[in-house]
């Protein structure tokens, strides 16, 4: 898939089969605009947290992959575009070390529109108390 093959150029698209001619011509570039900007991202952000998260927020997890599962499916993008597990994790960390939900910097810009602000909304209706 794209985010596991992550192609540099538009060259290196035509390896991945899942995307036919007519999406490269169309959205090719910005696909790979999309993928350096989540590298970029990455680098900058990478917050280590060493605990698995506790099985309390085992049940809202699994509603946000299901969540970002379903805007995949509607926006044709493998879901680690969309967000990564790390990205879930983040964003239950900070409610668990800070006291309330704020999406990391990976589920911001284009992603919060996509699917951060639906991220948010569920943890708020999971944890109802947890609202900022």
């Amino acid at each position: 898939s794209l985010a596991k093959q992550q192609p540099q150029t538009e060259k290196d698209l035509l390896n991945i089969e899942d995307i036919t001619h007519k999406q490269r011509k169309e959205f090719g570039r910005t696909l790979l605009d999309m993928l350096h900007q989540n590298n970029s991202i990455e680098k900058q952000e990478n917050p280590v947290f060493l605990q698995p998260l506790p099985r309390e927020f085992n049940s809202l997890v699994k509603k946000m992959k299901q969540a970002i599962n379903r805007v995949s499916e509607r926006e044709n993008l493998a879901p680690e575009i969309i967000a990564r597990k790390k990205d879930i994790e983040a964003l239950v960390n900070t409610f668990i070390f800070q006291g309330r939900f704020t999406l990391p910097k990976s589920l911001q810009g284009w992603r919060k529109a996509l699917i951060g602000d639906q991220l948010l909304a569920l943890c708020h209706q999971e944890l109802p108390s947890c609202k900022n």
